[in-house]
């Protein structure tokens, strides 16, 4: 009778002991998925923000460009204007002359 009920003590314990072991496992397996998702996550978020950097360096880059040209145009137009201008007056002055 004492032999039955240590053995029966013997195989609760080892259930008892497998049951732990299994649980620490998942409890274990679970943090390491958490610690991946979140490194994952992070990783995503930092080429996005990346991204959307690039693209909103572009943006002013095109901005800052299209301001020098519409001031080289206007400079252009200027200088056009001041020779056309300078030719009418030349003009006037020999024909008044």
């Amino acid at each position: 009778m004492v032999i039955i009920l240590v053995i029966i003590l013997v195989i609760i314990l080892v259930f008892i002991l497998v049951i732990i072991q299994v649980i620490k496992l998942v409890i274990i397996l679970v943090i390491i998925l958490v610690i991946i998702l979140v490194i994952i996550l992070g990783i995503i978020l930092v080429i996005i923000l990346v991204i959307i950097l690039v693209i909103i360096l572009v943006i002013i880059l095109v901005i800052i460009l299209v301001i020098k040209l519409v001031i080289i145009l206007v400079i252009i137009v200027a200088i056009i204007l001041v020779i056309i201008i300078v030719i009418i007056l030349v003009i006037e002055l020999v024909i008044i002359l």
